[in-house]
């Protein structure tokens, strides 16, 4: 029996667009080990891991502190310029 979580990774050296994963590094539900080798796995070369210090699995919670009950400007910041950075370099 093949899991989901097996077939993102036998099927990552299919993918020939840049990509970008953005992980936090306190995340217990999908940790930040499957984003590292998940990006080791990819074939394409334009690719980039970014690890958001102290956030959890809903990076959206690093933005809307509404979801968790947190207002964190530096991970705020941390997560919008890496996206800002990535779209403007692609």
């Amino acid at each position: 029996m093949v899991l989901m979580r097996d077939k993102v990774f036998l099927n990552a050296a299919e993918v020939k667009k840049p990509t970008l994963i953005l992980q936090g590094d306190m995340d217990e539900e999908a940790l930040p080990t499957g984003a590292k080798r998940l990006f080791e796995s990819l074939a394409v070369t334009d690719k980039k891991l970014e690890l958001v210090p102290g956030a959890r699995h809903a990076l959206h919670g690093a933005i809307f502190s509404y979801f968790h009950g947190e207002d964190d400007p530096e991970k705020k910041e941390l997560v919008f310029s890496a996206v800002k950075d990535w779209l403007k370099a692609h």
